[in-house]
């Protein structure tokens, strides 16, 4: 672990403009999963994962719009009431990420462009290796002045209504970006960072899911 620090939880310089986490939001290791957050939510839907418990205001069918204090349905549609066409808003605001309510300091979410800025081979190697039991991607940064500096994405897939999918699969995480308007017309959606050992993307998913969060800081 790095010696290095931001309101108690340890950072990596890859040499992109970027302190990047040690672990997931909610983990005390490179390895753990964290916990699992829906976008725009600050506390994950459960009291303890093991046994799975859930919160008391989370609806039955557990990570759903439902559970999601920025939706309500509408006419048999799920609508946003926070990051719609009418706010205007595309970005988490603090209050709403993960990464700086549960971590303080300058911590936030990455935004879609810095994922990718992370994800460019030209600048760092993606290795898909299984440390300490768990698979994922460590990443190593080939900057000049930063060559070596390495940080492990745990593959630790996502949270559907009561699901855990692609555990030890895919590496999935929440950007801070809401999807465009036109993938979804009620701005149900937002950017999620989809990578696994067959490759990936920047994707959209529903809002309601539940996704690891890893922090950056300037």
């Amino acid at each position: 672990m790095t010696g290095k620090k931001i309101n108690g939880h340890s950072y990596v310089e890859m040499g992109d403009g970027l302190k990047w986490a040690f672990c997931n939001v909610g983990a005390v290791s490179s390895v753990e999963s964290g916990d699992f957050f829906a976008w725009g939510m600050t506390e994950p839907y459960y009291s303890s994962l093991d046994p799975l418990t859930w919160k008391d205001w989370v609806a039955e069918d557990g990570y759903s719009y439902l559970s999601n204090k920025y939706f309500k349905q509408i006419d048999g549609d799920y609508q946003a009431q926070k990051y719609n066409g009418t706010d205007g808003k595309t970005v988490l605001e603090p209050e709403d990420d993960a990464a700086t309510v549960n971590w303080g300091g300058t911590w936030r979410t990455p935004t879609e462009e810095e994922w990718l800025k992370l994800r460019n081979e030209e600048n760092f190697t993606w290795t898909w290796e299984t440390k300490d039991g768990v698979k994922g991607f460590t990443v190593t940064s080939k900057v000049k002045g930063y060559e070596g500096n390495q940080i492990f994405l745990p593959a630790a897939g996502h949270y559907v209504a009561k699901t855990t999918i692609f555990k030890n699969f895919r590496c999935e995480y929440w950007s801070s970006c809401l999807a465009a308007a036109n993938n979804s017309v009620n701005h149900t959606h937002a950017k999620l960072f989809r990578y696994g050992e067959a490759g990936g993307e920047v994707t959209v998913e529903g809002r309601y899911l539940g996704a690891p969060v890893r922090a950056v800081s300037e």
